[in-house]
């Protein structure tokens, strides 16, 4: 990708998006006045890689997602990320950029999750009351049938549901799911969902896991990318040309 140098990154590059061609984003700044809030503005572009590119982008993905993981583990245990931070740059061999970048993306990750959980349990409320009508009806029209079983049960899944839900709001619990609960559980019915064999599933459930990582940049480092000094096969060049500004078509 050859673009001119002199131009401005912003202090965050974001996402790598692991696919046979990769999407690369990278978000700036606009200034406006001083009663405003600066907006964001989000690029994004498809490269294509050699095979060694390839596995360079997916070995350093895999690493930054085991760290994501493993720091979301730590920060739910009760450990203050302050102190993990020291901890992870010798345990991972990762610089302290490194090491913010996945809190920051698991930091967004954790408040979607949390900002998610009200309208969670307002649905889930509004569900059991249909519910609980539908089995009304039904146990004066059908009463002891099979339908009024399986309604009570989806209602006693629905219950148990909100009382979930409601528990991790009262504790500030997060519960996240790396990879998607929905391939998690494919694998106890394999053939439903396309799989041969365990191992088949394995496999895709790892990839995943780790198909991204997000880059923290600074606007006075070169390339504005410290990452790039540690892993020269990984170039990220400037995105803008000269004269570039907030609202140009790219």
């Amino acid at each position: 990708m050859n673009v001119p140098n002199n131009s401005r990154l912003s202090e965050r590059v974001g996402c790598a998006t692991l696919a046979k061609k990769r999407r690369i984003s990278a978000s700036t700044e606009s200034p406006m006045s001083a009663h405003s809030e600066k907006r964001i503005f989000t690029y994004q572009t498809r490269v294509t890689l050699t095979p060694d590119q390839e596995r360079a982008l997916a070995d350093y993905a895999a690493l930054f997602c085991r760290v994501e993981r493993t720091l979301h583990a730590d920060l739910q245990s009760g450990k203050p990320a302050e102190l993990l931070k020291s901890e992870y740059l010798l345990r991972f061999a990762i610089t302290a950029r490194q090491f913010n970048a996945a809190k920051i993306q698991l930091q967004g990750k954790v408040k979607a999750i949390r900002e998610l959980l009200p309208i969670q349990i307002e649905d889930l409320k509004t569900k059991i009351k249909k519910a609980k009508k539908t089995i009304a009806k039904l146990v004066k029209r059908v009463p002891g049938s099979e339908i009024v079983h399986l309604k009570k049960r989806r209602l006693a899944g629905l219950e148990c549901r909100l009382k979930q839900r409601e528990a991790d709001r009262k504790s500030c619990r997060v519960r996240l799911c790396f990879g998607s609960r929905k391939l998690f559980h494919a694998q106890f019915d394999l053939q439903a969902n396309g799989l041969r064999s365990h191992e088949e599933w394995l496999a895709r459930w790892r990839e995943k896991r780790s198909n991204q990582f997000f880059v923290l940049g600074s606007k006075d480092e070169t390339g504005r990318l410290q990452s790039e000094g540690k892993h020269s096969n990984l170039r990220f060049e400037h995105l803008f040309q000269d004269g570039w500004s907030p609202g140009h078509d790219m």
